[in-house]
């Protein structure tokens, strides 16, 4: 049951404006679920996996997405069934609709940060929104995705391809992606669950793909520029050469 729209974060984007609609999931009133409207993804806040309880490790958080219950593992309560921890792909698009206008830097194994001193008023604010939306803690909304389609099972010491993900609002927006080790023993962090098929974004970078002599493309960049500084322009033409 959707319960309105809580928040519309000014995100706007060459390709798109991304709106979040706060939905409820099991009590009417919750607002625990929220709604992506540009990749159409739907989001589990990461407070209901959140805390040292058993149910909410990492792995016991996999189970309980599972159709199928595992032997031994009976005592869980399978209610995340139709949902599953996002993905690489997921968790870059809800950053890149939550924070249009700042760079997401690519690190190592496809992770990805932010830290960025000096925001803009529109940046922070969005900083905000987003942890209303998504609060695990006072300024703070933090949780584990999973970097690649992994067995989150697999108790491992080393890398476990899972990483923890938060946003910090304050002096600064702040993104930490960190990985974890050992899949098995985290269970205070809420976990990024995700439903529906991830929508990609429309291509806002055309390419050029003719070749040009150097006093075309000086043409081509004048005929954009003069374009560019035309308030009244809403579409860019191409040039024929």
């Amino acid at each position: 049951m959707i319960k309105g729209i809580i928040v519309s974060v000014a995100l706007l984007s060459a390709s798109a404006h991304a709106e979040f609609i706060v939905k409820d999931w099991k009590v009417p009133g919750d607002g625990l679920i929220i709604e992506d409207t540009v990749s159409q993804l739907e989001w589990l806040s990461p407070s209901v996996t959140m805390g040292s309880h058993v149910s909410n490790s990492l792995f016991n958080v996999y189970r309980r997405t599972q159709e199928t219950v595992e032997p031994g593992y009976e005592f869980l309560n399978y209610d995340l069934i139709g949902w599953r921890i996002a993905n690489h792909e997921e968790m870059s698009s809800l950053f890149i609709h939550s924070f249009p206008s700042i760079p997401e830097y690519i690190t190592r194994d496809d992770q990805f940060s932010i830290d960025y001193p000096a925001p803009t008023p529109v940046e922070a604010q969005a900083a905000i929104d987003f942890v209303s939306l998504f609060k695990t803690a006072n300024y703070t909304s933090s949780g584990i995705y999973c970097r690649n389609d992994i067995d989150v099972t697999q108790y491992s010491s080393t890398d476990s391809g899972c990483s923890v993900w938060s946003v910090i609002t304050g002096s600064k927006v702040e993104g930490l992606d960190q990985t974890i080790y050992g899949a098995n023993v985290i269970g205070s962090y809420g976990k990024w669950l995700v439903r529906g098929t991830l929508v990609p974004d429309e291509d806002t970078c055309p390419s050029i793909l003719t070749e040009m002599t150097r006093q075309q493309a000086i043409e081509y960049i004048e005929h954009l520029s003069s374009q560019l500084t035309d308030p009244n322009a809403t579409v860019i033409t191409p040039l024929d050469f």
